[in-house]
């Protein structure tokens, strides 16, 4: 093989192992400007046979030169040390993922680095809030417009207790279904409540904010419609009860409950199954307050609802629960 001046590059810095990324980009520059690079990421291919087409067998011949090229560039350009261990390996590219493996990972540590040196930078403290705002993803949206609204100022330190607040209540994975849509479903307005009480417990929410944290769910229609019903109350705190009153009034209204409690007094077995049966009964069930608000109230009306001949049966057991 002649004098090939690309060589150079490999040759003046070889492979020492903290110069890896450098050596790496040199050899990739030296294989792909010979056309030999690609045995280093194309398996090799199976040894044709003799009536293969000329195709197979020239691809094998041009894959196994270039393989065997790429290896003597590559050990070329090695300390004696590394050459050593490398030597006897059968393949380009098995060489170079060994070499990947024992010096690959530098720009891993380097962004390990980058990231330390990150996350121990520290605001200063007369830093504007509204720059903290901005840089917050689109998840905290309803925050920033909760903010802008209720225009409170924070000192850095308020700001980053609400925050991680709000952060606690999206990772809950709250159901949002209600909020979003406006809808007059009553069973999700009642489960959309029951989320948010089940996340304020998890997160240890206070009882001055579970208001002002529940709203940052609400979107689309719920949003408007809640920020007329807040101006009505004059400025005045809410409190969650109170709130809930209010939601409840909008999303499951009195004549709804009125057919809520037709419809569950008038259920009855007939066509369904026991299992069918029970879940539709548990389903109305959760809007009749005092009416099962014991066992005794609950077991006695879900068994007035059975088929006649199995609720007879159900009797002779007292049935209590």
């Amino acid at each position: 093989m002649g004098f090939n001046p690309l060589f150079t590059i490999l040759k003046d810095n070889k492979l020492t192992g903290p110069n890896y990324i450098e050596w790496k980009r040199n050899l990739d520059i030296v294989l792909t400007a010979e056309e030999y690079k690609f045995c280093t990421y194309e398996p090799k291919p199976e040894q044709p046979a003799a009536d293969a087409p000329d195709e197979e067998k020239e691809y094998y011949k041009r894959w196994t030169k270039a393989d065997e090229m790429s290896r003597w560039y590559i050990l070329a350009a090695m300390s004696g040390v590394l050459q050593h261990q490398h030597q006897a390996m059968a393949t380009a590219s098995d060489m170079l993922f060994n070499l990947k493996e024992l010096f690959g990972d530098q720009n891993r540590a380097a962004r390990q680095v980058a990231m330390k040196a990150l996350m121990n930078t520290q605001m200063a403290e007369d830093t504007p809030i509204d720059i903290i705002l901005m840089s917050l993803p689109k998840s905290f949206e309803q925050f920033r417009l909760n903010y802008n609204m209720n225009k409170r100022q924070y000192s850095l330190a308020e700001l980053l207790t609400e925050l991680q607040a709000a952060e606690g209540l999206f990772r809950q994975s709250v159901q949002v279904n209600v909020a979003e849509k406006g809808t007059q479903d009553p069973v999700e307005a009642q489960s959309w409540l029951k989320e948010m009480e089940k996340a304020f417990t998890l997160d240890v929410v206070t009882d001055e904010k579970k208001v002002e944290y529940a709203c940052y769910f609400l979107k689309d229609e719920a949003n408007y419609w809640w920020e007329s019903a807040r101006a009505l109350e004059e400025g005045e705190f809410i409190a969650w009860d109170r709130f809930k009153k209010i939601f409840l009034d909008k999303y499951f209204p009195r004549y709804m409950q009125t057919q809520m409690e037709l419809k569950f007094f008038e259920l009855k077995q007939e066509g369904m199954t026991v299992g069918e049966y029970e879940k539709k009964f548990t389903e109305l069930a959760r809007f009749m307050g005092d009416y099962v608000d014991t066992d005794e109230k609950r077991a006695k009306r879900f068994q007035q609802g059975l088929k006649p001949w199995l609720r007879s049966r159900v009797a002779a057991f007292e049935l209590a629960t």
